[in-house]
């Protein structure tokens, strides 16, 4: 199954999106700042994947940002 195979949608509101990316940021950085180990250290790259959509949320409609995600 090939990466674009993997991808599904979630309907995420614009606050949905925002609340995650803080969340989970804050708990990077607890976690990180204990000097601990994540228990799932591919989150750092699922908040990237986040943030970036969060960006071209910020300058494009819906359907613009969609098309995008689907063609990574």
């Amino acid at each position: 199954m090939s990466k674009e195979e993997d991808l599904i949608s979630i309907p995420f509101s614009w606050e949905d999106l925002c609340d995650t990316i803080h969340y989970a940021e804050w708990k990077v950085k607890e976690v990180d700042e204990a000097g601990c180990e994540l228990a799932h250290p591919n989150i750092r790259d699922v908040l990237k994947r986040l943030k970036y959509i969060q960006s071209r949320m910020r300058y494009n409609p819906t359907d613009k940002v969609q098309e995008m995600i689907s063609q990574e």
